[in-house]
């Protein structure tokens, strides 16, 4: 009996001073944790890896950000302002090149038609030239038809005058023609340059 009692007295003492122990050492770091100042706590935050800073820095940084994403908007904006300035002058430089284009294809016209009317004048000069050649090489001849001349004499006479140039074929155009029978005596106004059948018409009227 007596031994039960010093065990059961041996335990609680042993659960008390467990107890104490317990107490003394949760108490203890508690405590221990309201007691550190501020400085201790800083140190205590910086060790696990994050940052303490006053609230005049907390401003000046707010303050700091704000600017900057104002400066970035502001950029964002005079560079989308830069680009739709690139974009119109793009589109002047564009204008421009279709009106140079424009221009050279009218001045291309303009040479062409300048070419053309050009052609026409040179082709009438060409026409004016034949004509007054013609004039000045054409020369009237008055030929007499005296009574008895045979087509054959009259055909070799126009033939010496230049009025002909074959003197043989006038008188074969004269015979199958009828012209031959038909000449009238007198004076006849003859061209160089007229065909068989003007002489012959000349020479019977």
């Amino acid at each position: 009996m007596k031994h039960t009692m010093r065990a059961f007295s041996v335990g609680l003492v042993t659960a008390g001073l467990i107890l104490l122990g317990v107490f003394y050492f949760t108490g203890g770091d508690n405590s221990g944790q309201a007691d550190l100042n501020t400085e201790e706590m800083i140190t205590k935050i910086e060790e696990d890896g994050y940052r303490v800073i006053t609230e005049e820095e907390y401003i000046s940084y707010s303050v700091a950000s704000t600017q900057q994403d104002n400066s970035n908007k502001k950029n964002a904006e005079e560079t989308v302002d830069d680009e739709d300035a690139s974009e119109e002058d793009k589109s002047t430089q564009k204008e421009k090149a279709d009106s140079s284009k424009d221009d050279k294809e009218k001045e291309k016209q303009t040479e062409k038609a300048s070419e053309k009317d050009n052609d026409k004048k040179e082709d009438k000069e060409k026409e004016q030239k034949e004509k007054n050649k013609e004039k000045q090489t054409a020369s009237t001849v008055t030929f007499t038809v005296e009574p008895g001349m045979a087509s054959s004499q009259i055909s070799d006479m126009l033939e010496d005058l230049g009025i002909i140039e074959d003197a043989k074929e006038f008188s074969k155009y004269l015979d199958e023609h009828d012209y031959s029978l038909r000449i009238q005596m007198g004076s006849h106004e003859l061209e160089t340059g007229m065909s068989h059948y003007e002489i012959a018409e000349r020479l019977t009227n």
